[in-house]
């Protein structure tokens, strides 16, 4: 029995992704562990819960997860997250930003 919104079931959600990301990591398994009841679409469910596990520092996990699935949303994933761990054993370069600089001179206001 779903007792909270389809709006509401996806913020909570959202919060246990940007959990991982803001070091929130016992909030984001505690709504891990619900999943089920958040997400009632079972190849929905399956991406967050590899998203989430992926986070949890659980790579190994999120990746044989999505590999056992046959969702397109699943394998895309699967090959969006493996791309990103490939580029992290390649040192980065820092981008060029475009800078606003002032060019007016000290007496020009």
């Amino acid at each position: 029995m779903i007792l909270l919104s389809a709006p509401c079931r996806q913020l909570v959600v959202e919060a246990a992704l940007a959990g991982v990301n803001h070091s929130l990591l016992d909030e984001a398994r505690n709504i891990l562990n619900v999943l089920p009841q958040l997400i009632p679409d079972p190849s929905v469910r399956l991406v967050c819960e590899a998203m989430l596990l992926f986070g949890l520092n659980q790579q190994d996990d999120a990746l044989a997860l999505l590999a056992a699935s046959q969702s397109e949303d699943a394998q895309a994933m699967l090959e969006l997250l493996q791309q990103g761990m490939a580029g992290n054993d390649k040192s980065v370069k820092p981008q060029r930003h475009n800078v606003f600089i002032n060019r007016r001179s000290p007496d020009e206001h």
